[in-house]
């Protein structure tokens, strides 16, 4: 009875650690490429490099790498022992392309062409190429940026269809059936990031299986929410009793700026009276001013004062002698005749029509 059930629990376990593999390896595959390369589990690359009609293969397992062997393009019955369909399971297939069966161009775009980049090259393959869209496979990445001349660099590869059909017919009758295609491969494994295989015709989970890796990623994604959503719901309601606070403290602070502007206003009629004062000098002591400086051979027959300027007219026996005299007062200055002197014929003196201005600095 022991044994029977140490058997069931050995063949539980190793049923739960296959499902959970596959399930990891199928849920790596719905990744972006960088992210799953960033984050994901580090499975087995293979690796396909072109050397004339012969392939070699090597896997890359992280910082590994293991050589498998070269095998003839144009022998697939002769390399039917070779652990082709082991390989054919590995995570991702790369078949990279000799340089001379590639190109590769910087080409110089408008910024607002990033985001139909694919297309836009698409249109314009014949101009920056030797080739029309319909006999090339491409791809592309962003190099750079330059925001002040609204432009962006782009690294466009590409490889005629024809050559990239026969090598993965090829390819094929080996087994092999790449998931990408790519140039610039390095003796260390690294190589360009782009996939010059259509999309439509790269490798994707089944229907069945993408359902169950959703409901799967659903479960873990509820199960994450249900882990830190009280955490995260008490830092909000902390967040939402500081705003309160914040919202009456920003209430109190706009009613004593109310308060503080209505004394200010207060305060600005109770001096509005003053300042009038200030601002014009009384007429009496303007007139008290120029009565005092005139001599007694001149009289006046009109005074009047229009902002800060003083008029003064009458009869004087000495009108040129009225101008240095206004001067030389402590309150007016600018003195001017506003009109030619004329003699009077009845009283032999002489009338005038004379302007100053109110000294600023020295009026009362």
């Amino acid at each position: 009875m022991a044994d029977l059930v140490h058997s069931a629990g050995t063949w539980l376990r190793r049923q739960l650690s296959a499902f959970f593999t596959w399930w990891r390896a199928e849920l790596a595959a719905m990744l972006p490429a960088a992210v799953r390369d960033a984050f994901g589990p580090r499975g087995r690359r293979l690796l396909l490099a072109l050397e004339g009609d012969v392939v070699s293969l090597t896997t890359l397992d992280g910082a590994s790498r293991e050589t498998l062997g070269r095998y003839p393009l144009d022998g697939a019955n002769e390399a039917t022992d070779a652990p082709l369909g082991v390989l054919g399971q590995a995570r991702e297939v790369i078949l990279c392309l000799p340089d001379e069966d590639a190109l590769v161009k910087q080409v110089t775009l408008p910024l607002a062409t990033e985001q139909n980049l694919g297309r836009v090259l698409g249109y314009m393959m014949d101009r920056h190429t030797p080739f029309s869209v319909e006999q090339v496979y491409y791809d592309f990445r962003v190099m750079a940026h330059d925001r002040e001349r609204r432009t962006i660099d782009v690294e466009l590869t590409l490889a005629p269809r024809a050559a990239v059909d026969k090598s993965l017919g090829a390819l094929r009758a080996l087994g092999l059936n790449p998931d990408r295609i790519t140039v610039g491969c390095e003796p260390e494994g690294s190589y360009s990031p782009v996939n010059l295989l259509p999309p439509e015709r790269r490798r994707r989970p089944g229907k069945a299986r993408r359902i169950l890796n959703l409901g799967l990623g659903a479960v873990a994604v509820a199960l994450l929410v249900a882990v830190l959503g009280q955490p995260q719901w008490k830092k909000w309601k902390a967040i939402q009793l500081l705003e309160d606070e914040f919202a009456a403290a920003g209430q109190a602070a706009k009613a004593a700026e109310e308060l503080r502007q209505r004394v200010d206003r207060l305060a600005e009629a109770a001096t509005f009276l003053v300042d009038k004062k200030r601002a014009k000098p009384l007429v009496v002591e303007v007139l008290n001013q120029v009565t005092s400086i005139l001599p007694d051979d001149t009289w006046l027959n009109n005074f009047s004062i229009h902002g800060r300027e003083v008029q003064l007219r009458g009869f004087s026996l000495a009108s040129a002698a009225l101008i240095p005299i206004v001067e030389a007062s402590p309150l007016l200055q600018g003195a001017s005749f506003r009109s030619p002197v004329v003699r009077d014929s009845q009283s032999d003196a002489e009338r005038f029509d004379l302007s100053a201005e109110i000294n600023r600095e020295k009026a009362p």
